[in-house]
Formats: C-alpha cells, sequence, structure tokens
C-alpha cells in the first residue's frame, strides 16, 4: 500500500491500472448516484497528488499493475488521472445505463476525452492567468480534448470585479463555464491550507460569487452569463459537429488560414465552432483593442455592422460585452428568451436564427433531448439550412432529419446585411408578415419550415 497525507492526514490511493481494481471502483458511486441522486462528480487531486513531500506525488519506485504488465510510478505517472476516470465513467455507465455520465477530471491523458471533461486546475486570480486560461483551453482543443474549461475568477487569491466580468465572458464560450475558488473554506485537515484561509478571513475575503462585486459589475456579470445561456442551441450544435467530425470547438484563427502570418500574431482570438469569432479582453482597464479578421466577410454579433476580412480594425470597448464576429453565410440558433437552466431550454416554444448574409450560405441545427442515448437510434434531430442570394432575393432552403420532436414551435427569422430592401417574404405563394429596419429584416416561422423566400 501506498500510503501518504492530502485532505487527510493519510490516504491510500487504488491502483487504477489495475483492471480489477478499476471494477471495484465504480459501484462505489452506487449511493451517490442511483440513491441520492448525484448527477455528475468530480474527480481532484488524481495526478496523483501528495502533500508534505517534495514531488508532491508518489515516489516514482512505487509498483503499478499496469495491466498486468508491472511497472513503477515514472512510466505510469501520466495516465494515473486517466484511468481513474476511466474507471469512474465505467462505473456510472453501468449503475445507470441510459445516463450519461458527467466527469470533471482534473489529471488526464491522451485519450481521456473518452471518459471526462477536464478543467485546467488551480490557477491566481489575475490577468496573468486570465490570458493562460485561453491558451489553455485552445491548446487542449487542438489536442483533441475540447470539453475544457478553468477556475473562472481564479483559484486562488480574490479578483477585482473587473477582473472577474471579463473571465466570465471569456469563459461564456468555454465547454465547461464554472466559477471556481478557494474561498473562505477548509476542512482544516492541511496545515498549509487551513493557515492560508485563517489569512484569507482576516483580510474578509469573499467568495466569488458574480453578484457579490456590486454594480457595475453584477449587471454586466448577468449579461455574460445570459449570453452563455442564449447560445446554447448554437453551442450544442458546434459540439454535435466536433463528434462527428474530430474538428475542435475552440480553434485558433490558423484553423480559417495557415498562411496568414496575422492569424497566428493575433493568437488570443479563436473560433467556437464555424460561425463564431470571440476576441477576448485580456487586459485591465482596456478601453479599446485592435482585431484581426480574416479573409471573408464578417459581421459584428453586437452592431450587425459589416466588416470586410483580411484587415486590422480598432474596436471601442464596452464593460458588458466582449468583441464577437460572425461570418458571412452563417445562421446562428439562439434563443431570444434567457432560459435560467438547459431543462427550460428543453421547454421553450420559440427559437431565434440569425442569418448573415453572403451570396450563399448553410449551417446546421442539432437537438436532441439532452440525455440518454436515443440519439442513437434516431432520436435527434438535425437541420441543415442553405440559401442562395442573387438581385431579385434570397431563397432559403431547410432539409431535417430525425425523429426527435422539440418544443419549438415557431422561428423568429433575423436577416442582416441584406443588400436591397426586402418588398415581399413568401413561403410558397403565402406572403408573410415582416418588420424592417436598418440593420436586419424580422419574420416569423413555423418551426417546420421548409423553404422561405425575400424578394427585393
Amino acid at each position: 500500500l501506498m500510503t501518504g497525507p492530502v485532505w487527510p492526514p493519510e490516504c491510500v490511493w487504488p491502483d487504477y491500472t489495475k483492471p480489477e481494481v478499476r471494477d471495484w471502483w465504480g459501484p462505489l458511486y452506487k449511493e451517490l448516484y442511483n440513491q441520492q441522486g448525484i448527477s455528475g462528480f468530480w474527480n481532484d487531486m488524481n495526478e496523483p497528488a501528495v502533500f508534505k513531500v517534495h514531488q508532491m506525488t508518489f515516489p516514482e519506485d512505487v509498483r503499478h499493475d499496469y495491466e498486468g504488465h508491472g511497472a513503477d510510478h515514472a512510466k505510469t505517472h501520466n495516465i494515473y488521472g486517466m484511468q481513474m476516470s476511466r474507471a469512474t465513467y465505467d462505473g456510472l455507465k453501468a449503475l445507470q445505463p441510459q445516463k450519461r455520465p458527467f466527469l470533471l477530471c482534473r489529471a488526464s491523458f491522451s485519450g481521456g476525452q473518452r471518459f471526462a471533461a477536464l478543467w485546467t486546475g488551480d490557477n491566481v486570480a489575475s490577468w496573468e492567468h486570465l490570458r493562460l486560461a485561453n491558451s489553455q483551453c485552445l491548446r487542449l482543443s487542438i489536442s483533441g480534448y475540447s470539453f475544457v474549461g478553468t477556475d473562472i475568477g481564479g483559484f486562488v487569491d480574490e479578483p477585482t470585479g473587473e477582473l472577474m466580468v471579463r473571465w466570465l465572458q471569456l469563459a461564456a464560450f468555454h465547454p465547461v463555464m464554472r466559477v471556481h475558488s478557494m474561498g473562505n473554506n477548509s476542512d482544516g485537515a492541511a496545515e498549509a491550507e487551513a493557515e492560508a484561509v485563517k489569512k484569507a478571513e482576516r483580510n474578509n475575503r469573499q467568495d466569488q460569487e458574480p453578484w457579490v462585486y456590486g454594480e457595475p459589475y453584477t449587471s454586466h456579470a448577468r449579461a455574460a452569463i445570459d449570453l452563455r445561456y442564449r447560445l446554447l442551441p448554437y453551442l450544442y450544435s458546434a459540439f454535435q459537429q466536433h463528434l462527428e467530425n474530430g474538428r475542435p470547438l475552440l480553434r485558433n484563427l490558423f484553423f480559417l488560414d495557415q498562411k496568414d502570418p496575422n492569424c497566428r500574431k493575433y493568437g488570443d482570438q479563436f473560433l467556437v465552432g464555424d460561425d463564431l469569432l470571440v476576441c477576448p479582453v485580456m487586459k485591465p482597464k482596456a478601453r479599446s483593442m485592435t482585431v484581426y479578421l480574416p479573409k471573408g466577410e464578417w459581421y459584428d454579433y453586437w452592431t450587425n455592422n459589416f466588416q470586410q476580412g483580411g484587415q486590422k480594425i480598432k474596436l471601442r470597448l464596452k464593460a458588458d460585452q466582449i468583441p464577437i464576429f460572425v461570418p458571412g453565410g452563417s445562421v446562428l440558433p439562439q434563443v431570444d428568451t434567457t432560459p435560467q437552466s438547459t431543462a427550460e431550454l428543453l421547454q421553450a416554444k420559440q427559437l431565434r436564427m440569425d442569418v448573415y448574409y453572403a451570396k450563399t450560405g448553410q449551417s446546421q441545427l442539432y437537438l436532441d433531448q439532452g440525455e440518454g442515448y436515443d440519439y442513437l437510434e434516431n432520436g435527434s434531430l438535425q437541420q441543415s439550412y442553405s440559401w442562395t442570394a442573387d438581385a431579385k432575393g434570397l431563397r432559403l432552403d431547410c432539409k431535417s432529419t430525425g425523429a426527435f420532436q422539440p418544443k419549438f414551435q415557431q422561428i423568429e427569422w433575423h436577416f442582416h446585411g441584406l443588400p436591397k430592401a426586402v418588398k415581399q417574404v413568401k413561403i410558397g405563394r403565402k406572403s408573410l408578415d415582416f418588420s424592417q429596419s436598418d440593420d436586419q429584416v424580422v419574420v416569423q416561422t413555423a418551426f417546420e419550415l421548409r423553404k422561405m423566400t425575400l424578394e427585393y
């Protein structure tokens, strides 16, 4: 047995490289999972972490089963956390075969994305670590690990209200969006941790709920979280595409153009799926920033202003917004009324579709019931949108596959960047009511739309 201190003064570690140990570990979740109704679990400290020793982990000569081949910890260390996730995932799947396991993990390895989401570990409430949060998630994604996130606001120390808001704005686009900090909480088991908490309490440290900073930060934090929930239909669809084709959910700009040196130079900017370009604010008290738009046509998400790509542009920043751009030719699925949970999203009656003009365009919406495995047996809905435009107008086509029936009854279409005023909107021979302003045309249709024409 390998024993040593972590949070309790003496711990014993299972050898997850042994199949019999993994089989023993998984059923231990039965009471929590099946009887108490816990939906997901968090495997922490599984580097493995050991306190009060120089290397902060097992001595290298500790022995492991290593799938029956035998190995020391020097060889096993990097896969230990992933094997714990594997044992947990398989156990949860066996306990509730019709439920999708949710597991959050700190230590993992290549292939670990099959078992658990990942967060990047204990960080610090600083602008430097905000920048690291961005680059870490991008690098994990390009390495095959898309289900990632960070401790929003920093685990150690206390962020300012401005830093907290900017971190929330970035993390709204990370698959794992989670505020987490040391706070004023400790069981007092570890001496160093207990002393750190006592010091924080003497300094009147507050926890990091998004509302504790007062106005205007509470409203700005709410806006960032609302944005995340409005974009859930798009993010879910983008994740399904990632599962189909392996393209990272978060993508560096050079995914668009590897020959453009500015796509490397502006490494803080990133794509989320095919249809969102995000430009996070990484400096305190920033009032403006220069961003780079790769070749193509782009629309400002907030203003609908059109920008030609292949150029740098200077933006005036707003405290409650993160710069976002959408490529021309995109259809962006959202919800207008901000849901307060994913369960509430599934009950929404109206979907919003933002169409960003180009001569041709296409996009996809993917929906399922958010739980279980019916989607493997046709229990999903995939809608493909495409259009062509000419001097007379725009013709939109929608094709649906799958048997899942969502609660959505209507779609509110917002067309941005049309080159001419619209005279008529038709489905077949039927004319529809619509509204028109300088930057968009708005029309409502039934959810089961097949074709629509906008005539100039």
